[in-house]
């Protein structure tokens, strides 16, 4: 946690607790929606449509359905 917010001090820290699980949502680090890979890779071309997209929102059934919505209006427009 320290590595993605360097001003963290320990007082701020009520618990920690190390643990592994397959599904949960990423830790998204300040300035990744700057980040965020375009649905259009090569204009009318190559389009993508992944989790890495979904953020702002919880990366989810909805959110994956909103985000093929979202790729899908980019194909359609250069269909």
């Amino acid at each position: 946690m320290k590595k993605l917010f360097p001003d963290l001090r320990d007082q701020d820290l009520e618990r920690r607790q190390v643990f592994r699980a397959p599904f949960v949502e990423p830790v998204y680090t300040t300035g990744y929606s700057a980040r965020r890979p375009p649905e259009e890779l090569v204009p009318g071309r190559v389009f993508l449509s992944n989790t890495a997209q979904v953020y702002p929102i919880v990366t989810s059934w909805n959110g994956s359905v909103a985000q093929a919505n979202k790729t899908l209006e980019h194909v359609l427009v250069d269909c």
